[in-house]
C-alpha cells in the first residue's frame, strides 16, 4: 500500500496511507473528527494540510531522521 494514493480525496479507496492514518484517527480523536469535517463541508479555510505537499515534505522529514540515525 503506498503512502500516497492515486487519490487525494478522503473516503476513497485508492487514497494511501497517509489519508486512511487520517481517516482512522478521526474515528478516534474529536479534534481530528471535527477538522476532517471541515475539509470535506468545504468550510473554513483551504488549508487543511492533507495534500500532496504536506505529505511529500512528511516523506522528506522522516527520511531525514532515519539518516541521521543510521
Amino acid at each position: 500500500m503506498s503512502f500516497r494514493g492515486s487519490k487525494d480525496t478522503l473516503n476513497q479507496p485508492d487514497n494511501g496511507i497517509f489519508l486512511k492514518e487520517v481517516e482512522l484517527m478521526a474515528k478516534f480523536d474529536p479534534v481530528m473528527k471535527q477538522h476532517v469535517s471541515r475539509v470535506e463541508n468545504g468550510a473554513g479555510s483551504h488549508v487543511h494540510y492533507l495534500g500532496k505537499t504536506i505529505q511529500n515534505e512528511l516523506i522528506d522529514s522522516i527520511s531525514s531522521k532515519i539518516i541521521e540515525h543510521i
